[in-house]
């Protein structure tokens, strides 16, 4: 490795002004112990000819890492992913010294968070009314299409951290029935998605399902179900928020793969206007088939934080076919037009407040400073 690391910093990464691990690599390129160059999004990643040590991205649609927007490096390279997944690196094996990620729980806090407000918002879509109050119009009218969470039963694909953070908001929220899908669901498992709430009131336990029943502070019942069988969250659920990688079959230890696994066919398995959030990843949904189910009404919305372009175009969120449904509706509805269908997308901005990015950027960045053999003993100040 050459003496002096050259990292390469791609895209949308966190501002140093507040983000003390990123104050901690400015500081290390102008005491010239590091030397720092900076990509941005879509521009093609020059690993080759800046002899590059290590490669510093967050998952997003600039922040995919591929043969096709990464030149290849003279030499094994770092990659440094501001998140705890790690599968929108997609690099080959020879050109990769190591992965370096985000341990514990990292964001999932956040993407809970993030998760409810995207459901909050096919829920009662409160944004509009701000709107028109922006815009000096006084509109109390009651919304047939605003209701509650306890209206709402809901099923988690997935049952790992973010659900674990999702499952006691849902209670203190009194959704009554929560189905939680997971390949090898058992006990141990749906416990610990629980974790972080008070014991059940009851446990129930079958060859199919495991149910814990929880009784809340206002003195309403939760019953959350953990099952092996992605139909019993698909069949039964009015809202289904998704919490998995992007993993194929043959890759999937759990033989579960599930790359566009919201199509078509899964799509036909749910209850006619159910809503979807996707917190995740874009690449979990078949968005074709999205927009094909929310225009003859089958959907009844979605909300998300992750799009997945178009195959000749997977390096820019424009050619979604969801955003490009999205910005019409938006279009259509300044003209006075009925805002059908119901579409909420934000840029992947899930994981991303101040206090989730000083964890994992602190987290990663030190792994990756440790990794190149740097010294940190005179930069005390920046460690957290």
């Amino acid at each position: 490795m050459a003496q002096k690391p050259k990292i390469i910093l791609v895209g949308e990464l966190p501002n140093s002004n507040w983000c003390k691990a990123f104050a901690l690599l400015n500081q290390l390129e102008k005491d010239e112990i590091v030397q720092c160059f900076h990509v941005i999004p879509h521009q093609k990643i020059p690993a080759g000819r800046f002899e590059a040590n290590a490669i510093i991205c967050r998952p997003s649609c600039s922040g995919c890492l591929n043969t096709s927007n990464v030149e290849e490096p003279k030499e094994p390279m770092h990659i440094a992913t501001l998140s705890k997944g790690v599968d929108h690196i997609c690099l080959p094996k020879n050109w990769v010294k190591k992965i370096i990620s985000a341990t514990g729980d990292a964001n999932a806090p956040a993407v809970a968070d993030h998760t409810l407000m995207l459901a909050s918002q096919l829920l009662r879509p409160a944004d509009q009314a701000a709107t028109e109050m922006s815009q000096q119009v006084w509109n109390i009218k009651i919304d047939s299409e605003s209701h509650q969470f306890d209206s709402f039963e809901w099923g988690c694909i997935g049952s790992g951290a973010q659900v674990k953070y999702l499952l006691p908001q849902l209670i203190t929220r009194r959704c009554p029935i929560i189905r939680v899908f997971h390949p090898e669901m058992d006990y141990r498992r749906l416990l610990n998605a629980v974790s972080h709430y008070s014991n059940p009131h009851q446990v129930s336990v079958t060859e199919k399902t495991i149910e814990f029943t929880f009784i809340n502070p206002t003195g309403d019942k939760t019953i959350i179900i953990g099952t092996r069988n992605d139909k019993d969250v698909f069949s039964y659920s009015d809202i289904i928020s998704l919490h998995i990688p992007v993993v194929k079959t043959e890759e999937s230890k759990y033989g579960y793969g599930t790359h566009e696994l919201i199509n078509t066919h899964t799509i036909a398995k749910m209850k006619k206007g159910v809503y979807l959030i996707n917190p995740a990843r874009g690449a979990l949904v078949n968005e074709n088939d999205i927009v094909n189910a929310l225009l003859n009404g089958y959907i009844g919305g979605i909300a998300s934080d992750v799009v997945h372009p178009k195959a000749e175009h997977t390096e820019d969120p424009r050619f979604s076919p969801l955003w490009q449904l999205y910005c019409k509706a938006e279009k259509e509805k300044k003209n006075g037009q009925l805002r059908r269908p119901k579409i909420y997308l934000t840029p992947h901005v899930g994981g991303g407040t101040v206090e989730a990015i000083n964890i994992i950027a602190g987290d990663v960045i030190s792994q990756l400073i440790q990794s190149l053999c740097i010294s940190l003993k005179n930069y005390q100040e920046f460690l957290i």
